[in-house]
């Protein structure tokens, strides 16, 4: 009797772990045409992608919430605190409590495409817009051009569930 209830609570899990890992995938041209694997967000954790189909690589960051934590050493332990998301801005932060340094994005819902996010470049502890950094549409990233963040060519292909903040820090990092 207890080896079936085992057996289904293993494949009951199973399938919720598997239901964690996300592959961010590059991609080219302006209809996001998907490439090799970038990075894999798997849990709390996003790891560079080593492969064409996203095994785990190095860990580089670890997200909680809204916060985002450099990965340190071999176990991938959370070191000092580099970004967090608040409201629309999205701050690199230092130290282990997060003091909010300086902006990186500003963010803009697209109002005249629904679904659609504005990714501004911005500077200072004000978070005043500097140029258009990237355009976040459906599952694709898109380089964004000018002050009015116009759509040019995707970079990245998003798999469906991904957070915002792991997709704010990845596009940080490159």
């Amino acid at each position: 009797m207890r080896a079936p209830l085992l057996l289904i609570a293993v494949l009951l899990l199973a399938g919720e772990v598997a239901a964690q890992r996300h592959v961010v995938n590059w991609a080219y041209g302006p209809f996001a045409t998907p490439e090799d694997a970038a990075f894999v967000v798997d849990r709390d954790r996003i790891f560079l992608a080593t492969g064409p189909f996203g095994e785990h690589g190095r860990t580089l960051w670890i997200y909680q919430n809204d916060q985002v934590f450099r990965s340190v050493g071999r176990s991938a332990s959370r070191g000092n605190c580099a970004f967090t998301l608040d409201g629309d801005h999205f701050m690199r932060t230092e130290g282990a409590f997060c003091t909010k340094v300086s902006c990186v994005f500003l963010l803009e819902k697209d109002r005249t495409r629904p679904g659609s996010l504005k990714v501004h470049r911005a500077e200072g502890a004000f978070c005043t817009s500097t140029s258009g950094g990237f355009v976040i549409e459906q599952n694709a990233v898109y380089l964004a051009e000018g002050v009015f963040a116009n759509k040019a060519d995707a970079i990245l292909v998003l798999p469906d569930g991904i957070a915002l903040v792991a997709v704010l820090t990845i596009l940080a990092g490159l």
